[in-house]
């Protein structure tokens, strides 16, 4: 009796094992072959790479396990594995459902683990539009002047909807704080905050919704504040090509930074990268940001070291209307040799389209003497009556008794003139 009740306990366990291992048989299926891609060589991956690809859903508890496992000599490789199963996802429209999913995985994931996500996506979404909607429809689904027809509409569509399910996963797990994750968040931050740009301007109300955005005047302020949020954070990063992907993100008119990068272009410390400090400059070189960034400020960038930045900034003044002429007098005004800057004051008065009380006023202010004497001088000497407030102040209160002494002497003689 008690053999009969152990065989057909034994037996009850068989089946409800060989129930649970058919059940699960996919994700067994999916462990084995990441631990072949895990253990096999470089050129032995691909095919269990595929395979993991080809399971779906199915295969993200081991992928989990698989990016747990990877070191920082085998990501590339992990990225492109994740790449291949991106791309099953999204031809299965299940992309977005999967993305859900990762998010509530998240917490668990490695920083290594979470930055081969982010990198995988940044890849996937930078394909070309006909990889991205192939794998949605095959051809042979289509009569040729339907794939014709439909073919920008239809790419269009799938990276407005692509982009939709990428803005919501962002918002849900918010990678902000691990450094190695941090570029391929921001780049992939960018390119859904370009997407839902075009979309809301392109397409009227009702399109962007069947898209899946939000209506083009819905409330979009958590998605802009979170693309504040994290370029904010980057701008301090001490990696070079974080900051000028931070700059990028922050110089979209949406995320309304443009202070935030006249600052940092502008004040203490400055920007030790010279192609940051490019950057930066044509970010805040639209006429628009003349009140944060004013052009007599940014001239002084005409001296700078790099010839890139000296070239973004010549062509920045150019754009807000400056001639060559001006051009010129501004890069003679902030030039770092006070001989350099004492020059000019006598060429404002060759320069017919400038007012050149302005600019004495300014020179007027300069940190050197001489500079300040120079402006003194022209200014007498072209009888400029509206620079007479200005010549009273500097001959009581200039710090140089010089240039007290020469606006109290040229006070004396305009006076007399008039």
């Amino acid at each position: 009796m008690l053999r009969k009740t152990t065989r057909l306990a034994a037996l009850v366990v068989t089946l409800f094992g060989a129930c649970v291992g058919w059940w699960l048989r996919w994700e067994i299926i999916a462990y084995y072959h990441a631990w072949c891609w895990h253990h096999a060589p470089r050129d032995s991956r691909q095919h269990h790479a595929e395979r993991l690809a080809e399971l779906g859903e199915s295969a993200w508890p081991a992928i989990a396990w698989l990016l747990k496992q990877t070191q920082a000599d085998r990501s590339d490789a992990a990225v492109n594995l994740l790449v291949s199963w991106w791309r099953h996802l999204h031809g299965s429209g299940r992309f977005a459902t999967m993305l859900h999913g990762i998010a509530r995985a998240w917490p668990g994931l490695t920083e290594s683990g979470q930055a081969c996500v982010l990198q995988s996506l940044v890849q996937f979404v930078n394909e070309p539009i006909s990889t991205l909607t192939e794998a949605m429809a095959s051809p042979k689904q289509q009569k040729p002047s339907q794939a014709a027809g439909n073919q920008d509409d239809g790419g269009v569509a799938q990276s407005a909807e692509l982009a939709n399910a990428i803005r919501e996963w962002l918002l849900e797990v918010q990678p902000l704080p691990f450094i190695s994750g941090r570029l391929p968040a921001l780049q992939l931050t960018r390119w859904v905050a370009l997407q839902l740009a075009q979309v809301v301007s392109e397409h009227p109300e009702p399109a962007a919704s069947s898209a899946g955005w939000p209506h083009a005047h819905s409330d979009l302020a958590n998605w802009w504040q979170w693309c504040r949020q994290l370029a904010d954070l980057a701008l301090l990063d001490g990696r070079e090509e974080v900051r000028q992907e931070a700059v990028r993100l922050a110089a979209l008119p949406q995320v309304a930074l443009k202070a935030r990068l006249a600052r940092r272009l502008l004040e203490p410390p400055a920007e030790p990268s010279p192609a940051v400090r490019a950057l930066l400059i044509i970010a805040v070189g639209d006429a628009a940001s003349q009140d944060v960034a004013p052009s007599e400020e940014l001239a002084r960038f005409l001296h700078d070291v790099s010839e890139d930045v000296r070239a973004s900034c010549e062509q920045v003044l150019r754009a807000r209307g400056l001639t060559a002429r001006q051009i010129q007098l501004a890069r003679l005004w902030t030039h770092p040799d006070p001989l350099m800057r004492a020059q000019v004051p006598q060429l404002l008065y060759q320069e017919t389209d400038l007012d050149p009380v302005p600019w004495l006023d300014r020179l007027s202010r300069d940190t050197s003497p001489l500079v300040r004497a120079a402006a003194v001088r022209t200014a007498a000497e072209h009888v400029e009556v509206r620079f007479a407030a200005r010549l009273m102040e500097l001959a009581e209160e200039d710090v140089s008794p010089t240039v007290r002494q020469l606006a109290a002497y040229y006070q004396r003689e305009m006076l007399a003139r008039q």
